[in-house]
């Protein structure tokens, strides 16, 4: 593998990470949100909805991690 080819690898890992984190966290989200609503909600979902937003905004700032890094 050559150099270009690590950068390039190093550069698009997080975003793939991230773009498959972000959607799974909003589906968990919206699940929770929906019992909730039905007056089916826990405790525990409302733990696992702050872990979710967490994620989805350390999964956000993940994917932006390397957009910055100079050529």
């Amino acid at each position: 593998m050559t150099n270009h080819q690590q950068e390039l690898a190093l550069a698009i890992t997080p975003r793939v990470g991230a773009v498959l984190s972000i959607p799974s966290s909003m589906f968990i989200i919206s699940e929770a949100i929906s019992d909730h609503q039905k007056g089916k909600g826990t405790a525990i979902q409302r733990a696992l909805v702050g872990m979710s937003v967490v994620d989805v905004l350390a999964s956000f700032a993940w994917g932006l991690s390397t957009w910055a890094v100079p050529e």
